[in-house]
């Protein structure tokens, strides 16, 4: 999904994320396209930058519009699954699958 500790794009991710909806629909077009997902993903689903820059593509379920973590990647150390918008599961069916976490 892409990282925003590395990626150019931070700042306005940030902005884009602290503002409400109607200023996320406005602002995501801004980012960089590797980061659309991640901040869609941040935003709608209320997960840690930390355990969505771990997911890997074996927990990604786009046709039952899921993402499921893994104990040792949540700070309290359970195993959600967490429900995807329809927004990111279109998203998501755009990019290549690729091998591990690169989203």
């Amino acid at each position: 999904m892409g990282s925003l500790s590395d990626r150019n794009g931070e700042a306005v991710a940030g902005e884009i994320i602290s503002k409400g909806l109607d200023s996320f629909r406005d602002g995501v077009h801004r980012l960089p396209l590797n980061l659309k997902p991640l901040v869609t993903f941040l935003y709608y689903c209320g997960v840690r930058l930390g355990e969505a820059e771990q997911i890997e593509w074996h927990q990604v379920d786009p046709p039952a519009a899921l993402i499921r973590l893994e104990e040792d990647q949540t700070k309290n150390s359970e195993a959600p699954t967490i429900p995807l918008p329809d927004v990111l599961v279109k998203m998501l069916k755009q990019i290549d699958k690729k091998e591990g976490s690169d989203l």
